[in-house]
């Protein structure tokens, strides 16, 4: 059999134990998640596959008990969850609360509102003990992470969407287990009653991501767009980075580099071997090494999806080097998607979560069969001796293997995720996969720039300066070549179930003073604009 049929068929052969019970849970929460109420139930039907377990081994009772008893997990969750039971009496509920804060999150400041956003932990309300988060805007002064409030404010559901294709803000919520918005009465701000009541850690944690950000833009207070796009590729900062930079990252397909995720982890994970390599720790010293910085990479970027899924992925695999165990790649992605829905089940429905997985599934299974299939036209006869080529014969099929895997890479990656973005985003990227050619080794130099210039903070601002201009020199040309992808006509087309399932239809679009209509008939559309009534 051929190397290049092995290299197909070994992702298959390897014993992935976890992808199975992987899949049982994910079946399990979809089918709870339409009636979190039934969870006894589910509890119940979990009690025979697990009791036969025990005088049968059998996979399918295995994976039957592992459906259950995730089944009745996420509605254990979601049934039992405070702020989902006064979500319920949410409408009737019109009073006035005086109510306990604790800021979770850092706060954004809206200027129109001239109030502060942010998620926040309701441990009382009316004298009475609460324990669930909401979604806060309040007035007062400038809140900070772990601040302890006293406010006045009616509780609400949170906003959904009304236009087709619209973000809808209640679901997303719904899928942090947040399912309330507070909101303090006009003129009444909310007093801070105690600072530092949060984790230690995270407040660490936060305090440690503002330095690194400052010193990722010294030297750039002048172009604050390049300075927003390198602290989005090194430390995920999406809630800094302005709107337009944004949306010029989603169009191109490009906007993975945002999303702090397993680029990143792998860069941090890697210079941590090389460090342990060079100093010659023993192998059993691998995981407690690497532990330490993934973990705290991880929560600097705000535990995003699909950095926990890396940082857990990047933990087995240090544990079963560190224990000489061989490790399978695929069953270490589906033990890491175990751990964390056994920690919360709504992340299965995160785009974070489902993005990561897919994509890195996709990159174990596929990526290097059709590597060999592209690179089959440039390749040389085996049986060739490889000493007899020239110089540059050599480098043009080392050159050509590379940008083969190259482009096996990001088509594998970007058709895995195009039904993900479709259903969710409505939006698909048509330049993807040669903007990622193109700007992905880029953006790699400037993480690992940015490293050297977090490094470097401490010894001296001058190499901080010039590190961070060298970055500044490449992001300019990523940022030139994702705005030459954007004036391809067609570079990225929007996406609606409507179009699709639907004919002819009439639309009416939400409004605050007049009534639109959108129609589509017999492929024309008409936007209608009937005034105020």
């Amino acid at each position: 059999m051929s190397e290049q049929t092995l290299a197909f068929h070994a992702s298959f052969r390897q014993r992935a134990p976890c992808a199975g019970l992987l899949l049982s849970a994910v079946i399990g929460i979809i089918a709870s998640d339409a009636q979190p109420g039934c969870w006894i139930f589910w509890s119940a039907a979990s009690l025979l596959p697990i009791a036969l377990i025990c005088k049968i081994r059998s996979s399918f009772l295995a994976y039957s008990s592992m459906l259950f008893l995730f089944a009745s997990w996420h509605g254990y969750q979601v049934e039992t969850s405070s702020g989902y039971q006064r979500s319920l009496q949410a409408s009737s509920d019109i009073s006035e609360h005086t109510v306990t804060l604790l800021v979770q999150t850092e706060p954004k400041i809206d200027l129109y509102r001239s109030t502060q956003r942010f998620i926040a932990l309701v441990t009382c309300i009316d004298n009475q003990p609460a324990n669930f988060e909401v979604s806060a805007e309040c007035a007062g002064e400038a809140f900070a992470y772990g601040d302890e409030l006293i406010a006045q404010g009616k509780f609400s559901l949170p906003q959904t969407s009304m236009n087709p294709g619209e973000f809808d803000y209640r679901a997303y919520l719904r899928r942090k287990n947040i399912y309330l918005d507070f909101r303090t009465l006009r003129g009444v701000p909310a007093e801070v009653v105690a600072h530092a009541k949060g984790n230690p850690f995270i407040a660490a944690a936060l305090s440690l991501r503002h330095r690194l950000s400052d010193s990722l833009q010294q030297g750039l207070q002048d172009d604050p767009e390049v300075a927003q796009t390198i602290q989005g590729m090194v430390l995920g900062a999406r809630s800094e980075t302005s709107s337009e930079l944004k949306k010029l990252f989603e169009e191109t397909g490009t906007i993975h580099l945002f999303a702090a995720s397993g680029l990143q982890v792998s860069l941090f994970a890697g210079l941590a071997w090389t460090g342990i390599r060079y100093v010659r720790l023993p192998r059993r010293w691998m995981a407690l090494a690497i532990a330490p910085i993934v973990l705290g990479y991880c929560a600097i970027t705000g535990f995003y999806p699909a950095t926990v899924r890396a940082t857990v992925t990047t933990l087995l695999l240090a544990v079963g080097y560190s224990l000489e165990r061989p490790v399978a790649m695929i069953n270490s992605l589906c033990a890491s998607g175990l751990l964390i829905l056994l920690h919360d089940t709504q992340e299965l429905f995160q785009i974070g979560f489902q993005l990561s997985f897919v994509a890195v599934l996709a990159i174990l299974t596929a990526v290097r069969p059709l590597g060999h299939l592209l690179f089959r036209p440039f390749q040389i006869d085996p049986f060739f001796p490889h000493q007899l080529l020239r110089p540059w014969q050599r480098f043009l099929v080392k050159s050509a293997k590379r940008a083969c895997e190259a482009i096996s890479l990001c088509g594998i990656c970007w058709a895995a995720t195009l039904p993900i973005l479709a259903l969710h985003k409505h939006h698909i990227s048509l330049v993807a996969i040669f903007a990622n050619l193109a700007v992905v080794p880029l953006a790699s130099i400037v993480m690992l720039l940015g490293v050297c210039a977090m490094l470097s903070a401490q010894l001296s601002n001058s190499i901080v300066v010039c590190i961070n201009n060298t970055g500044w020199l490449i992001t300019k040309i990523i940022l030139l070549i994702l705005r030459a992808a954007i004036t391809v006509p067609c570079h990225s087309i929007n996406i609606s179930p409507a179009n699709l399932l639907q004919s002819d239809r009439v639309t009416i679009l939400c409004e605050a003073s007049e009534l639109v209509l959108h129609i589509h008939e017999q492929n024309h559309d008409w936007l209608l604009n009937t005034g105020k009534p």
